[in-house]
């Protein structure tokens, strides 16, 4: 069940739950072009972008950039000490 986003009658985006018919519960934002999953929320509340199946409540596959980070850093792991 979802909402289609059609150009010139073709399908290009899907939004909604369920959208493969395959009785996963989430919702998710499709691109119909390439048949992919851009964004997930499955049903534990995790978000996946570029991740169709997130293992904690932020999975991206690729990279982060952002412009600032609340807390003190003492739980990230994998992050060198260049730059900083």
């Amino acid at each position: 069940m979802g909402i289609e986003f059609a150009h010139n009658g073709a399908v290009q985006w899907r939004v909604g739950n369920d959208l493969f018919a395959n009785g996963v519960r989430e919702f998710s934002i499709s691109d119909d072009l390439v048949s992919a999953k851009r964004l997930v929320i499955n049903s534990a509340g995790n978000i996946g972008i570029g991740s169709t199946s997130p293992a904690s409540k932020l999975d991206v596959a690729g990279t982060v950039t952002a412009a600032a980070f609340a807390g003190d850093g003492s739980a990230l792991t994998g992050v060198g000490s260049t730059g900083i």
